[in-house]
């Protein structure tokens, strides 16, 4: 995991370089946004990502987390 940064304060690092559970983080675990992560386009007609576990969407993939 990420060094936390201090209160009021930002650090901005690429994804490959922290946890997926740290990309989530940004995304929640309520709401459409903890769902989708913008990739509908992506899905066949009637698909949804709500029927897939996170470890098979495709930010996984794309991110490389944890690979440097």
């Amino acid at each position: 995991m990420a060094p936390q940064p201090a209160a009021g304060s930002l650090t901005v690092v690429p994804a490959n370089l922290v946890s997926f559970g740290d990309v989530q983080a940004i995304f929640g675990t309520r709401g459409q946004a903890s769902l989708c992560q913008c990739h509908r386009y992506k899905l066949a007609p009637l698909e949804s990502f709500g029927s897939r576990p996170v470890e098979e969407r495709a930010l996984r993939a794309q991110t490389s987390c944890g690979e440097p």
